[in-house]
Protein backbone atom coordinates (compact mmCIF):
# COMPACT_ATOMS: atom_id res chain seq x y z
CA UNK A 1 0.00 0.00 0.00
CA UNK A 2 2.80 2.45 0.90
CA UNK A 3 4.47 2.01 -2.49
CA UNK A 4 1.18 2.74 -4.22
CA UNK A 5 0.70 5.97 -2.28
CA UNK A 6 4.12 7.30 -3.35
CA UNK A 7 3.42 6.29 -6.95
CA UNK A 8 0.21 8.33 -6.92
CA UNK A 9 1.58 11.14 -4.72
CA UNK A 10 5.36 11.31 -5.25
CA UNK A 11 7.59 13.32 -2.95
CA UNK A 12 9.23 16.39 -4.47
CA UNK A 13 12.41 17.59 -2.77
CA UNK A 14 13.67 21.10 -3.62
CA UNK A 15 17.46 20.91 -3.94
CA UNK A 16 18.19 24.48 -4.99
CA UNK A 17 17.54 25.97 -1.54
CA UNK A 18 18.96 23.37 0.84
CA UNK A 19 19.74 24.38 4.39
CA UNK A 20 23.44 24.05 5.34
CA UNK A 21 23.03 20.64 7.08
CA UNK A 22 20.61 19.06 4.61
CA UNK A 23 22.01 16.33 2.38
CA UNK A 24 24.82 15.41 4.78
CA UNK A 25 25.15 12.55 7.30
CA UNK A 26 23.84 13.34 10.77
CA UNK A 27 26.91 11.67 12.34
CA UNK A 28 30.56 11.35 11.48
CA UNK A 29 30.92 8.86 8.64
CA UNK A 30 33.36 6.59 10.54
CA UNK A 31 30.70 5.88 13.17
CA UNK A 32 28.33 4.13 10.76
CA UNK A 33 30.40 3.73 7.60
CA UNK A 34 28.16 4.36 4.58
CA UNK A 35 24.94 3.74 6.52
CA UNK A 36 24.82 7.04 8.40
CA UNK A 37 21.35 8.64 8.27
CA UNK A 38 21.17 11.77 6.13
CA UNK A 39 19.18 14.90 6.89
CA UNK A 40 16.81 15.28 3.94
CA UNK A 41 15.00 18.46 2.96
CA UNK A 42 11.30 18.85 3.65
CA UNK A 43 9.32 17.52 0.70
CA UNK A 44 6.62 19.35 -1.21
CA UNK A 45 3.35 18.18 -2.71
CA UNK A 46 4.08 17.47 -6.35
CA UNK A 47 2.15 20.03 -8.38
CA UNK A 48 2.87 22.60 -11.06
CA UNK A 49 2.20 25.43 -8.59
CA UNK A 50 5.25 24.62 -6.45
CA UNK A 51 7.76 24.16 -9.28
CA UNK A 52 9.96 27.17 -9.97
CA UNK A 53 11.71 27.45 -13.36
CA UNK A 54 14.85 28.53 -11.44
CA UNK A 55 14.73 25.44 -9.20
CA UNK A 56 16.23 21.95 -9.09
CA UNK A 57 14.05 19.17 -7.69
CA UNK A 58 14.34 15.47 -6.89
CA UNK A 59 11.11 13.54 -7.52
CA UNK A 60 10.81 10.25 -5.60
CA UNK A 61 7.93 7.90 -6.39
CA UNK A 62 9.21 5.06 -4.21
CA UNK A 63 10.60 3.13 -7.18
CA UNK A 64 12.45 5.69 -9.30
CA UNK A 65 14.02 9.06 -8.65
CA UNK A 66 13.95 11.83 -11.25
CA UNK A 67 16.06 14.96 -11.27
CA UNK A 68 14.27 18.02 -12.66
CA UNK A 69 16.40 21.04 -13.54
CA UNK A 70 14.35 24.13 -14.39
CA UNK A 71 15.10 25.87 -17.65
CA UNK A 72 16.09 29.13 -15.92
CA UNK A 73 18.46 27.68 -13.29
CA UNK A 74 21.53 29.86 -12.87
CA UNK A 75 24.86 28.26 -13.72
CA UNK A 76 26.16 29.13 -10.26
CA UNK A 77 23.38 27.05 -8.63
CA UNK A 78 24.22 24.02 -10.78
CA UNK A 79 27.92 24.39 -10.00
CA UNK A 80 27.31 24.82 -6.25
CA UNK A 81 24.90 21.89 -6.04
CA UNK A 82 26.57 19.42 -8.37
CA UNK A 83 30.11 20.66 -8.85
CA UNK A 84 29.52 20.94 -12.60
CA UNK A 85 29.61 23.77 -15.07
CA UNK A 86 26.40 24.20 -17.06
CA UNK A 87 26.88 23.90 -20.77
Amino acid sequence: MRDTIFTLYPRLYPLHNLLPDEGYPLFEEDEFDDLAPVLIPRWLKCSAEVIDSEGIYLLDDGTLMWLYIGRCVKQSVIKDLMGLAAG
